[in-house]
């Protein structure tokens, strides 16, 4: 789902490397959104790394259990592509972002 410059993506990784999907997103030129050690781009401070996960699983391995959480988006996400869904019914056609 894109909406302006933002795009909500959904995405699965195999492994827990720490800042994987930032690394790889701000390398192919789309930062995620609020990410101000990996991207440079935009002019707009955000008050927050827009990333979350919806889903977590994985093996204890203390325990050898499988465990598995789930945690609802934040409603702030749903706040910000709002705002940033009036600034684009905002802007001239043709008009830059």
């Amino acid at each position: 789902e894109q909406i302006g410059r933002i795009a909500k993506v959904s995405i699965r990784l195999w492994t827990g490397r720490k800042n994987q999907i930032r690394t790889q997103f701000a390398h192919a030129k789309f930062p995620v959104l609020g990410d101000e050690k990996y991207s440079r781009v935009g002019k707009r401070r955000e008050s927050r790394l827009y990333l979350h996960a919806k889903t977590l699983e994985f093996t204890s391995p203390s325990t050898g259990t499988r465990l598995h959480f789930e945690a609802a988006e934040p409603e702030i996400f749903a706040r910000r592509i709002s705002e940033e869904a009036k600034r684009v019914r905002r802007q001239p056609p043709g008009g830059a972002f």
